[in-house]
């Protein structure tokens, strides 16, 4: 919002922001404080960290901001056996600590992946967000009647641990975000002038 309206304060504040951030990520990649809890971390919300760096970088190109992002991306791809994807909760040593798959998370995960791949110059990812967007296919319910059409459940099994028998509609937004990125469809943001003039300054 800062870059936006072009305001120094607010902008600062999202560089305290992210900076404080950066100062959670522990040496072997974890940031700390990233559960809702006392839990192990959900993927969703790894994950969420990843996606908030990167924009920031993306507006303002902090190296650290994206340093922290690859190291994390990296730490959590190497858990990750081959023809597999990401788990729905690790704990702070990337034991995994929940063997399901958290839906919203990986659709997250595809869609930094797909960042990572494109954008940053980071080609390995690309196949994970592939993987991912096929896996999310096959979970998304394409056959069922009225509201439950198109929806993606919040885990695999449905009766998993995160919103156990629910369906998320953010886990279907991060799935369309996905799915745009893979079409090249969600671009890197523009230039302060530019985005003000989108926004009708």
């Amino acid at each position: 919002m800062g870059h936006l309206l072009g305001d120094p304060q607010v902008e600062a504040a999202g560089r305290k922001n992210l900076d404080w951030t950066v100062g959670q990520l522990n040496r072997n990649g974890f940031f700390s404080h990233t559960s809702f809890d006392t839990e192990p971390a959900y993927l969703h919300t790894i994950v969420y960290v990843l996606e908030g760096l990167l924009d920031g970088y993306e507006i303002v190109p902090e190296p650290v901001w994206r340093d922290a992002v690859l190291a994390c991306a990296a730490a959590l791809h190497a858990t990750v056996p081959e023809h597999d994807l990401p788990r729905a909760q690790y704990r702070e040593d990337w034991t995994v600590a929940n063997p399901q798959y958290c839906l919203t998370g990986l659709a997250q995960w595809a869609g930094v992946c797909w960042r990572l791949g494109r954008d940053h110059g980071e080609p390995g990812y690309l196949g994970q967000a592939s993987l991912a967007i096929d896996r999310l296919k096959g979970w998304q319910y394409l056959r069922a009647i009225g509201e439950l059409y198109g929806g993606l459940p919040g885990s695999a099994p449905v009766h998993g641990r995160y919103m156990r028998f629910s369906i998320p509609s953010w886990g279907v937004k991060f799935f369309a975000d996905a799915l745009l990125r893979r079409r090249g469809a969600i671009m890197r943001p523009a230039s302060r002038e530019a985005s003000t003039m989108a926004w009708g300054g």
